[in-house]
């Protein structure tokens, strides 16, 4: 069991292994970008891979993560527990915590690579794509994006995409919620920065998340809390599937 308190950098490392037996059907994207010319189009359906004539890569990867947290609050990390946020609220400004309060720890995410893509390919309002800067080299787009900001609650968000032209792969995503949003009773989210760095992976020919940053500010009533997450991924080893395979429930 570990105790925090004040700013405190905790460092994990997870190692995630792929089935390469078990690869999902590839989906197709039938999206409508209306906004931009047809060469413009084409490098977004190529670097978004929405024309999935064939799977994800298949890939293992190591992440090295980090978390910090402000000085308001105590919280105990137990990894022992079989739950999803293996946090537990211990005070808050020196206090014992509220009922409420225990129940509204954040959540900070382990997303996988393959998660953070598709999350971006399933909710970015394509129609609002527009073009803010092109040139010989990168073509970078702004829009909106559906952002969960709770359980099937969703919010618009600014969405600014990166396209590399010369790998015609994406290079940077950053989602941006200014707009506060009250997710429940208790807790409001004022606001929401996310990053997300790709590389070009040359033995696969496909972009890959190489690190996500989320910067969360919330307030539990007239309790701020701010969150940052740092997850970098690491030692990919990857390879493209030559057929479909249903997984197994």
């Amino acid at each position: 069991r570990l105790m925090v308190y004040s700013i405190v950098w905790i460092a994990a490392t997870t190692t995630v292994a792929s089935n390469s037996d078990c690869v999902e059907e590839p989906q197709i994207f039938d999206v409508e970008i209306p906004n931009l010319s047809m060469d413009q189009r084409a490098l977004v359906v190529d670097a978004l891979y929405l024309n999935r004539h064939e799977p994800h890569p298949v890939c293992s990867f190591e992440l090295d993560a980090t978390l910090d947290y402000i000085p308001s609050r105590i919280e105990r990390y137990d990894p022992g527990l079989e739950s999803d946020l293996p946090w537990t609220l211990i005070s808050v400004e020196a206090r014992e915590p509220r009922e409420r309060e225990r129940k509204q720890t954040p959540r900070y995410t382990r997303m996988s690579p393959e998660e953070v893509f598709d999350d971006l390919t399933q909710n970015t309002d394509w129609e609002s794509l527009t073009v803010a800067h092109e040139n010989d080299n990168v073509l970078t787009l702004e829009g909106l994006k559906n952002l969960e900001v709770g359980s099937d609650q969703f919010v618009s968000a600014d969405l600014s995409l990166e396209i590399d032209k010369t790998n015609r792969s994406i290079a940077r995503v950053t989602i941006t919620m200014n707009e506060p949003r009250k997710i429940n009773f208790a807790a409001t989210i004022s606001a929401m920065k996310m990053t997300q760095i790709y590389r070009h992976e040359p033995s696969v020919s496909r972009a890959l998340l190489d690190q996500l940053l989320v910067d969360w500010k919330f307030r539990f009533f007239l309790v701020p809390v701010s969150s940052t997450e740092r997850i970098t991924y690491r030692d990919y080893n990857c390879t493209l599937a030559n057929q479909t395979r249903m997984c197994d429930e």
